[in-house]
């Protein structure tokens, strides 16, 4: 069994044949991605499977690989996109099939089905943790009092804790409950709610060895740096955090780092159907952003003890979606294009050259 284990994916290798002890860290490789969006023309295609195909190869690289699932995942609503997202277990599937193993499910839709959407979520990812025993996910919870929980992740010899907190829930202006509870939600301009996860974050930083946020907020569509919203995620690396890893605004945004610590204020979209209506000339609109992201390849080394981490962003991976006249909305590689009909090869060659500067 654990070879099969060993077998299917590079990341749980050493979870299965290696104790965790301070003196046995290994590299350890994170690869982080944007949104995992569910528009009418993602989850309506015919096999999820075929959006990843062309990055599987850069996922089977790394232990870790981080996704925001955007979207409530139940068999028991029907499927819908926008506004109210709702997908069933397939989907998500697809995306752990493809090699992502570590979900954050905590955005501002995580409550469009109020709160049984929450909880039959909930009751979704555990079942799929079930069958697929090396996923890890954060950001909802089933009671109120389990305040972010952390997520410990043992892997390579390393304890890797992660939380995921959104800055705010849609439907919050409803009448009925939302389930607002069950969220960890966090508003970077409220100086209260961010004081209580700084001191959150100090009190389990030393029982990890690196540790995580992700953090769903910001203003879409901003392609430059938000200062306020910069200047919170720096005072997470201030209390603790290694990385920060930031989604929502739909784009990509200028990653930074701080006292040797990475902070992706946005990683974009990884899949959506954002771009679906764009034509092959029209590479130069602003609304092309919304197809193109990075992919963040992370890796950590232990040094020494004063400084117990060594970290490197070993590459940034450029990725955009197009849409494929059988398979619908897939993923490409910005530096393979020439199976592309001419048309697209210039529109992804233009793209490629506009996301260059967040290299």
């Amino acid at each position: 069994m654990w070879q099969r284990i060993v077998m299917m994916g590079l990341a749980w290798i050493m979870l299965a044949v290696i104790p965790l002890t301070a003196k046995q860290q290994y590299p350890l490789r994170l690869l982080f991605a944007g949104d995992i969006m569910a528009h009418d023309v993602n989850i309506t295609q015919r096999d999820h499977h075929r959006i990843y195909e062309r990055i599987k190869p850069f996922l089977q690289d790394h232990h870790l690989n981080f996704a925001n699932f955007e979207s409530v995942l139940s068999d028991q609503i029907r499927p819908q996109g926008y506004p109210r997202f709702s997908v069933g277990s397939r989907y998500a599937e697809a995306a752990i099939d493809a090699g992502f193993n570590v979900f954050s499910i905590a955005n501002n839709h995580s409550a469009d089905h109020y709160r049984a959407g929450i909880l039959q979520s909930l009751a979704s990812w555990r079942s799929l943790q079930q069958r697929y025993p090396w996923i890890r996910y954060a950001g909802l919870r089933s009671h109120p009092q389990e305040r972010w929980p952390m997520q410990v992740i043992h892997v390579q010899g390393w304890r890797v804790g992660f939380i995921a907190v959104t800055q705010f829930l849609n439907w919050q202006e409803t009448p009925v409950d939302i389930g607002s509870d069950l969220v960890d939600v966090i508003n970077f301009r409220n100086t209260a709610v961010v004081q209580s996860l700084l001191q959150y974050l100090q009190q389990v930083r030393s029982s990890v060895d690196v540790l995580i946020v992700s953090y769903h907020g910001g203003e879409e569509y901003v392609l430059q740096d938000e200062p306020q919203k910069l200047a919170f995620y720096r005072s997470l690396i201030d209390v603790g955090v290694d990385i920060v890893w930031g989604h929502h605004p739909h784009v990509l945004q200028p990653y930074h780092w701080y006292k040797n610590r990475l902070i992706i204020q946005s990683a974009g979209n990884l899949i959506s159907g954002q771009t679906w209506a764009l034509k092959s000339d029209e590479y130069a609109l602003e609304r092309a952003y919304t197809g193109d992201t990075l992919l963040y390849s992370v890796e950590l080394k232990a040094k020494d003890s004063e400084e117990p981490l060594q970290m490197q962003l070993i590459k940034t991976i450029p990725i955009s979606t197009y849409r494929h006249p059988q398979y619908g909305m897939i993923l490409l590689h910005l530096e393979d294009l020439d199976w592309l009909p001419e048309a697209w090869q210039r529109f992804y060659a233009y793209r490629y050259e506009s996301i260059k500067k967040f290299q």
